[in-house]
């Protein structure tokens, strides 16, 4: 029996609502002692943008933010391994910065299924 390695790039074609997007990584850690964000260097990703279905949605926990949009992406290019539960993406076309708050990363496979939001920030 042979071992076939399963590859997720090239499953998912431009014409489903394919953008470029950019991730900034986001690294907390403690300066001085106290808790501090550091943003990383932006990086560009072709990501496939979907609607969350309503079985997504019930799985969430959003801890009482207020959420005006959520989507579900797939990463289809790029270095996979630098993907962080943390990131935030900003996408072609899209208002607004989106935080990842659930992620599937699997970059062994070349397969990064990574859920975000954007908050009201009012």
């Amino acid at each position: 029996m042979v071992n076939a390695i399963l590859d997720m790039f090239g499953t998912i074609d431009d014409a489903f609502g394919t953008v470029v997007s950019t991730r900034t990584p986001i690294i907390a850690g403690y300066a001085d002692g106290l808790p501090s964000v550091t943003y990383g260097v932006p990086t560009q990703h072709k990501v496939t943008i979907q609607p969350l279905s309503d079985r997504d949605i019930n799985s969430l926990d959003m801890g009482g933010e207020r959420v005006i949009d959520m989507r579900k992406i797939y990463v289809n290019d790029g270095d996979l391994y630098s993907i962080r539960p943390a990131d935030e993406w900003i996408f072609t076309g899209i208002d607004g910065t989106f935080k990842s708050i659930q992620s599937d990363l699997r970059p062994w496979r070349n397969y990064a299924k990574i859920i975000v939001s954007r908050t009201d920030d009012s």
